[in-house]
């Protein structure tokens, strides 16, 4: 009998050690983390993601191949290494919920759960699991509350008081009606007091401020990874002096939590308010634990970030800041950060499987193939003279029908997905089946082709569009778009606050944009053929040094940009010119056509000197760490004649 896919996944589970799982594109990574979950038993699964994209992408797979299983999510924090900014509360909120998960005894005979965590979450350390039994409190129906209590302990937990309730980690407090949002729930909660009991506790919609349904209590769990009680205040006082010596003259950072009070960002200084810090895998003792293909290096790219920043911050303190004259006092990376050696280390108690789409020997030890292929496509078809792409799509469908084969062909929403049965039956495809999930694809006859509902390719719900740039073209309005997925409930959130808020583009900036949205495609055609050859002269100059652009098979993601785009490689040239920043100042003025200003995605060339115009305010050990240096230069590509603007180049270079 034939093996399954489980069967052959089963080794990992079974026998401890560093397994290689390869033959595994991209894509069917989720299908497989599905199937070596139906081996574990009540064992955990944590899979480390390259970064957040990937991590939403095995999320969406996941919910196709195991809609029954428990799937939690542990992202990195949204804002850049030693920020002076605070992680967005929505992100706090949803690693919070998987922490306090993971540190809760899981009930006996409990299926296993699928963890995923970025790269970056992975490296850097977390609150102790101690926080979540001392920080945490249910009220339910019926008990007593003291009012004056309930309120220390909001503020003592990270929760934010506001006038009305709308994201995770706000409450209001209004007579008898208490409103939360706490971590872990899909809405915030209404608590209505009769005197000091709790009479009922509801669900709401924050937009409406209507309830959804009742519910028999309320857990609060901490807002914030950096809890200001007296004991952590203490310690970080202890700490910082510990680090930076006595504090002299403005530190606002300091002052804000000696008296109690929350200043942005003060997360960075995470390692300074608990005794100890913990890592995810301290949360995950006994999960088997698997990685994208190419992790490794995702690792290292992300502890050279890490550490270029706090360079960067040793050598500027205050100079471009945000809060006022205090210098920037960044803590020692290995107090907030693992090495990516530390956490190879770290691995050794565990079963752990590398994805890889590569094959491997037969003879390889511990190493499970797979033999995954991805589809070579129909890319040739798309730009093939008199062939149509929907007949070739339907012919292969039709051959891999005949051969016994099931295929499920998935679209971005409900729409697409009928527009696709359609199409497909048109141009004599098999008559298409919906397809809920995989256990229902699983269940088609031999032969049948099934149509399913994939989100949008790269996870997001929302897209965000300037129509400043290349979609108006001309450089005469100002705008913006968003792009929902098909979601009702999301459009009519997103409607009522445009609606409340009045960001409604005027008549005239309306038409103006769309006025160029009709030459949108002609413009990028000529956007990318300009800016492709004026690459590739760049390339060819004595006088550059480095031509940035992913047209060039010297971009280290060409091949990737390859994949993806596919009417072209965008309008924007980066290029490092030889020489000193006088010799650059002087390329810059010679130019005549190309017009010297900030901006991109007019009909007009723009060149700009990124050091001297657009980052200027950063320090130049900032700059330099971002590669930022005297002879980079950006050139907006417009749709002049391209040989005028190689000409234009070519004089300016002399």
């Amino acid at each position: 009998m034939a093996q399954t896919l489980a069967d052959r996944l089963a080794p990992l589970h079974r026998k401890a050690g560093r397994w290689t799982i390869a033959g595994l594109p991209e894509g069917a990574d989720a299908f497989a983390l599905a199937e070596i979950a139906r081996t574990t038993g009540g064992q955990d699964i944590l899979h480390v993601a390259r970064d957040g994209q990937r991590l939403e992408r095995l999320q969406d797979g996941l919910r196709f191949f195991t809609p029954g299983r428990e799937v939690l999510v542990f992202p990195a924090w949204d804002c850049l290494p030693y920020d002076r900014l605070s992680p967005h509360p929505d992100i706090v909120a949803e690693r919070l919920h998987t922490l306090s998960k993971l540190a809760a005894p899981k009930p006996a005979g409990a299926p296993g759960r699928i963890i995923l965590a970025s790269a970056g979450a992975v490296l850097q350390r977390v609150p102790p699991r101690s926080l979540y039994t001392k920080a945490t409190t249910v009220l339910r129906k019926g008990a007593t509350i003291d009012l004056a209590w309930l309120t220390q302990f909001l503020g003592d937990n990270g929760y934010s008081r506001a006038e009305t309730v709308m994201e995770p980690g706000e409450f209001a407090i209004r007579g008898g009606l208490i409103d939360l949002y706490p971590p872990g729930v899909a809405e915030p909660l209404r608590l209505d007091l009769f005197g000091d009991s709790v009479e009922s506790i509801r669900a709401f919609d924050p937009m409406s401020q209507r309830s959804t349904g009742d519910r028999d209590e309320a857990v609060l769990l901490p807002v914030s990874e950096v809890l200001l009680t007296a004991e952590s205040i203490t310690r970080f006082r202890s700490g910082y002096r510990e680090l930076f010596g006595n504090v002299a003259g403005d530190d606002l950072l300091y002052e804000a939590i000696s008296s109690g009070q929350r200043h942005v960002g003060l997360e960075h200084w995470l390692p300074l308010f608990h005794d100890h810090l913990d890592t995810l895998l301290d949360y995950c003792a006994g999960a088997v634990v698997t990685a994208d293909h190419q992790l490794a290096e995702a690792l290292e790219a992300r502890h050279e970030l890490i550490t270029d920043y706090y360079e960067a911050r040793l050598h500027t303190g205050a100079k471009g800041g945000m809060t006022g004259a205090a210098d920037y006092k960044p803590v020692p990376p290995e107090r907030l950060y693992l090495k990516p050696s530390e956490w190879s280390r770290l691995l050794d108690g565990h079963s752990f499987g590398q994805f890889t789409s590569f094959d491997m020997p037969p003879d390889a030890a511990n190493a499970i193939d797979l033999g995954g292929r991805r589809h070579e496509g129909f890319a040739s078809a798309r730009t093939a003279q008199n062939v149509n792409l929907f007949d070739r799509v339907a012919e292969h469908v039709k051959a891999a029908n005949e051969g016994g084969r099931r295929v499920v062909i998935a679209g971005y929403t409900e729409g697409s997905a009928s527009r696709l049965q359609h199409l497909l039956q048109e141009h004599g495809a098999t008559l298409p089946v919906a397809v809920a999930d995989y256990a229902m694809a699983q269940g088609l006859p031999a032969g049948t082709l099934g149509v399913t509902v994939w989100p949008l390719e790269h996870g997001f719900d929302i897209v965000v569009h300037s129509t400043t740039k290349y979609l108006n073209g001309h450089s005469d309005a100002i705008g913006g778009a968003a792009v929902v997925r098909a979601d009702e409930s999301l459009r009519e959130r997103l409607g009522y606050l445009q609606n409340a808020i009045g960001g409604v583009s005027g008549p005239f900036d309306s038409f103006l944009t769309l006025r160029g949205i009709k030459t949108l495609a002609l413009r990028m055609q000529r956007h990318c053929s300009n800016a492709q050859a004026i690459a590739e002269f760049l390339e060819g100059h004595a006088k550059v040094g480095k031509v940035y652009y992913p047209g060039l098979a010297s971009h280290p993601q060409h091949a990737l940009a390859k994949r993806q785009m596919k009417g072209g490689y965008g309008g924007i040239v980066t290029a490092v010119l030889r020489g000193s920043l006088d010799d650059t100042r002087g390329v810059l003025e010679r130019c005549q056509l190309f017009a010297l200003a900030e901006s991109l995605g007019g009909v007009e060339s723009l060149i700009e000197h990124p050091g001297l115009m657009t980052h200027a305010s950063l320090p130049s050990a900032m700059r330099a760490s971002l590669g930022i240096t005297d002879g980079l230069i950006r050139l907006s590509v417009g749709v002049e004649d391209v040989n005028d603007l190689i000409a234009d180049l070519r004089q300016a270079l002399k």
